[in-house]
């Protein structure tokens, strides 16, 4: 039996009736990401990720999938655990776009600057502008420095985590991971510190 991208053991095929099961995609896709050479060229942000040695049993990851999947919903390392490498069940959960959206910061685009910031020329300041997840970019005004920018960024992402808070209220774990991101961004707009992930 090959390994899927190397590391993955498939125990339980994958296939229905000549479709690729859902459950089969999510979890090819983790490998992927996280062992697959091209898609690390692409993607640098995963280079360091892994995953549990459980969640290379595809029956394994199946068995979890069942028990936790909201359709519609995607794979998500981050929201639990600030700064996470490891994909497994302890780690992880399904969120609705939105706001697993919230949480990417491109960081890779944005320059030297803080994040939610940009230098605006004409007017020798600095633009302030954040999304949400709806996949707008809202400008949050001008201003003198960078981190006066910044700490805009920072306000206007708690507001929006409080808002997601209250909309998914139904689902304790995602109501967690983002109580865990409202505490870290607190902490540091109030200490003025440069928020550097979520």
């Amino acid at each position: 039996m090959s390994l899927v991208r190397g590391v993955g053991t498939n125990d339980v095929g994958g296939y229905v009736d000549g479709v690729v099961s859902h459950w089969y995609t999510v979890w090819s896709d983790m490998l992927t990401r996280c062992y697959w050479e091209a898609s690390l060229k692409r993607r640098p942000t995963y280079c360091g990720c892994v995953v549990t040695d459980e969640w290379k049993v595809a029956s394994k990851f199946l068995e979890w999938f069942d028990e936790n999947y909201v359709k519609g919903w995607v794979l998500d390392k981050d929201l639990l655990v600030r700064d996470n490498k490891l994909y497994g069940p302890d780690t992880c959960l399904f969120l609705p776009q939105e706001v697993n959206k919230f949480l990417t910061l491109r960081t890779l685009h944005r320059g030297d600057f803080p994040l939610g910031v940009r230098k605006y020329s004409k007017a020798g300041k600095y633009a302030g502008q954040a999304s949400f997840g709806d996949g707008k970019r809202y400008r949050l005004g001008y201003f003198s420095t960078p981190e006066e920018a910044h700490r805009a960024w920072q306000e206007a992402k708690i507001k929006r985590c409080n808002q997601l808070i209250e909309k998914y209220s139904a689902y304790p774990k995602v109501v967690l991971g983002l109580q865990r991101v409202l505490k870290d961004l607190t902490f540091d707009l109030e200490n003025k510190l440069i928020t550097e992930s979520l």
